[in-house]
């Protein structure tokens, strides 16, 4: 591996997270799993300038598999359904950390992360006419470039994501394919136009069965893989190296949203419960 580019983990799955969430970005807690919206239509596609009605994540409560709660996360949203704010406390109900969202005639502006001491970070947002995000540019809390972001997109579908350092020299560029509108795969490359990583589906009858993240020599690095029951997700299997680390069981409510998680250790003990509820907004897509 080239150590001068070189990326970790969390980086090329936020860049992962950042493909599948789409124009919304990556929710505070979507670092364990991003499920903070689901869409509900009866149409096939939804008509332009049409009202859908989406489910967004109200509150989501870490909890041990003792019942002791580890973290709390708190969202509010406009009448639009956009987020304004979302904290985080701890167990004792200690704040610990808050994102707010600014809006400007309904286009996201900006982000801001902030703990007790204050302000922690800003990301400013540029979108194209469509409301995707075109670029991204994370300042520190004294309004230094920290990072950029740009985006390239084929109508709805992001094609190409280019990671740069503060000075805007290119890191990381990330191309994307589709399959029938599913993210197939994201191959991750260097300046030079080499690969660092590649990250593939397997897609079956639209369902994602296996993600896998690949090294140059082929060999797989980290990887998961998804049960469905009736085309509901039931569980996700992930690996490292080939070998199994960590497991999760997803609950649904009545209005077949996640309300449970249940996340198991290697050796299926289980260890982390989350928790979700969620509101309903009528959006204009």
């Amino acid at each position: 591996m080239k150590n001068l580019y070189l990326l970790s983990g969390a980086v090329l799955l936020y860049l992962t997270l950042f493909a599948c969430a789409g124009s919304q970005g990556a929710s505070p807690d979507s670092s364990v799993t991003d499920n903070s919206e689901q869409e509900v239509s009866t149409d096939v596609e939804a008509l332009e300038n049409q009202p859908v009605m989406v489910w967004k994540t109200e509150t989501v409560i870490f909890k041990y598999i003792d019942g002791t709660i580890d973290k709390t996360i708190a969202n509010t949203y406009n009448d639009e359904g956009q987020q304004l704010v979302s904290e985080e406390t701890d167990g004792q109900g200690e704040l610990q950390l808050v994102y707010k969202s600014e809006y400007r005639q309904g286009v996201l502006m900006s982000k801001e992360t902030s703990d007790k001491t204050g302000l922690l970070s800003r990301t400013l947002y540029e979108m194209n006419t469509d409301g995707r995000i075109v670029r991204q540019v994370k300042q520190d809390s004294e309004g230094t470039t920290l990072s950029i972001i740009s985006n390239t997109y084929n109508g709805d579908l992001l094609i190409s994501s280019i990671a740069f350092d503060e000075n805007e020299i290119p890191n990381m560029n990330s191309l994307y394919s589709y399959q029938d509108g599913e993210l197939l795969s994201i191959e991750y490359q260097l300046p030079d136009g080499s690969e660092e990583a590649r990250l593939e589906r397997t897609i079956e009858n639209g369902l994602v069965r296996e993600e896998r993240v690949l090294l140059p020599d082929g060999s797989v690095e980290t990887s998961r893989e998804f049960d469905y029951s009736d085309g509901r997700l039931t569980s996700e299997t992930y690996y490292s190296n080939n070998v199994k680390i960590k497991s999760v069981q997803f609950e649904y409510d009545d209005k077949e949203n996640i309300s449970r998680e249940v996340w198991s250790d290697r050796k299926d003990r289980e260890y982390e419960v989350i928790e979700r509820s969620w509101k309903q907004f009528e959006m204009v897509k």
